[in-house]
């Protein structure tokens, strides 16, 4: 039995439900994840405690990477999951924004004022003064106008975590596949050198039959053809692994050499999934972080529809101010003021109304989409577990076939040596004992693989595979 690689990395998403968005109070906004290759955790994500990567690049060629080092090393590199991470940034201080109408502002200001006086009959004089100014102004109420705009821009910022946190796991799943897919390509290397190594000895038996006179000339010629054929095989393999190599090495974002090379494993015994396919269903919807970012999506444009209704109702502001005027003699001058309004913007040309109209349809849009989402995610799992309940039964049939067919090689051998059977029996037997073993390394790949696709199906890398 070849060796298939396989590491379930650790847990992108943790279970729960989406944060309190509409928890918003008068302090500051929640932020973005500390760093690119980090998921927020904030909500259903948690933070994965990864190995430091500084310097990741400089390991390549120093020692094999195993999985959860190339993963490492895609998170630090990889230019889209950096994209969405400074977007989510970026959404966080658009959520501080949106809290600034929740305090009061206070404006400072001065100026060099000249006032010019006449008298009647008399001269005019004229008075120069520098006059400083402060001011408060706090809007007391807006009818959750301006609450609901904050909660809009928090529920951006939630969703903009969510989608980068996604990122993450789908990175995670394009590295797994990527280094599957490798696994099994140096695999079948192996599998086709053994099948090489055989046909070579196949040739060198039927050979010395052959000067022996004991074998016909036109079995020779097949013997070598098989020979031929084995090492083209073999030589194809090879350069399919380079191929391979080329492709996680662009996933992982570095540049591709003979020293990029990875360590391989035993598939760890236990690995298949016994859990039923509903509980994964019900835990994605629960925690995939892209259909939590929709309902993000869905409470922002909600929030915005309640922003929107509030706005076309009166606001109560309190403002104070006061100055100070310095006269040219010497003389002061102090003049403060406060005053309670209240202001109401009765008619804007229709414009409230129509800002309404687009944020209750934006809504019915954001709802479907989420719906179509959750549909689709459901379509994925059940899919991903269907294909991995027949891998693994695959896998079970292949390690069976190898065995026969590895006992069927070498009772045939014997017999031929004896010759109790005949050189096209033989080689027949060969080929299917070849066969095999690219088909255990096959399944092996193919087992693998749907471990991970159900896992990034599921949303929940955690659960998966340990």
């Amino acid at each position: 039995m070849r060796p298939v690689y396989f590491v379930i990395f650790a847990a992108l998403a943790g279970c729960g439900s989406i944060g309190p968005c509409g928890s918003i109070g008068r302090s500051g906004p929640v932020g973005a994840s500390p760093g690119p290759q980090v998921p927020w955790d904030g909500s259903c994500l948690a933070a994965v405690d990864l190995p430091c990567a500084s310097g990741s690049a400089s390991l390549v060629g120093q020692v094999d990477l195993d999985l959860a080092l190339l993963v490492d090393m895609a998170f630090e590199n990889s230019p889209e999951t950096r994209r969405l991470w400074h977007g989510a940034r970026a959404a966080a201080a658009r959520s501080g924004t949106a809290l600034s109408p929740l305090f009061p502002q206070i404006v400072a200001g001065g100026a060099v004022a000249r006032e010019w006086q006449e008298g009647n009959g008399s001269h005019g004089r004229s008075t120069v003064g520098a006059v400083p100014s402060l001011s408060l102004t706090w809007r007391l109420f807006s009818f959750g106008s301006d609450l609901a705009s904050a909660r809009a821009a928090r529920c951006n910022l939630q969703a903009a975590n969510l989608i980068h946190g996604r990122s993450l796991q789908t990175l995670l799943f394009r590295v797994q596949s990527a280094y599957f897919s490798l696994n099994a390509a140096e695999a079948t290397v192996e599998a086709r050198a053994a099948a090489l190594r055989e046909a070579e000895e196949l040739l060198a038996l039927a050979e010395s039959r052959f000067q022996a006179g004991l074998e016909n000339r036109q079995n020779y010629l097949q013997a070598r053809a098989a020979m031929l054929q084995a090492r083209h095989g073999w030589e194809e393999s090879r350069a399919l692994v380079e191929q391979r190599r080329a492709a996680l090495a662009e996933v992982v974002g570095v540049r591709v050499s003979s020293q990029f090379r990875i360590r391989r494993s035993q598939l760890p015994e236990g690995a298949a999934v016994e859990e039923d396919v509903e509980a994964i269903v019900a835990r994605a919807l629960r925690c995939r972080p892209d259909l939590l970012s929709l309902q993000a999506q869905l409470d922002a444009v909600r929030a915005g529809e309640r922003a929107a209704r509030g706005a076309s109702l009166p606001r109560l502001v309190a403002s104070v101010s006061a100055d100070r005027l310095r006269t040219g003699g010497g003389g002061t001058e102090r003049d403060a003021v406060a005053s309670l309004g209240l202001s109401w913007d009765l008619f804007t040309g229709f414009e409230r109304t129509a800002r309404r109209m687009e944020r209750r349809e934006e809504a019915a849009m954001a709802l479907e989409s989420l719906r179509g989402a959750e549909l689709r995610a459901v379509g994925e799992i059940w899919s991903a577990y269907q294909d991995h309940r027949a891998a693994l039964r695959q896998l079970e049939s292949a390690r069976g076939l190898l065995a026969a067919a590895d006992e069927a090689f070498h009772a045939c051998e014997i017999a031929y040596r004896a010759g109790l059977c005949s050189f096209h029996e033989l080689l027949a037997v060969q080929n299917r004992f070849a066969g095999a073993r690219e088909g255990l390394v096959a399944a092996e790949c193919r087992f693998s693989l749907s471990l991970a696709a159900l896992a990034h199906a599921g949303g929940d890398l955690h659960c998966v595979g340990h």
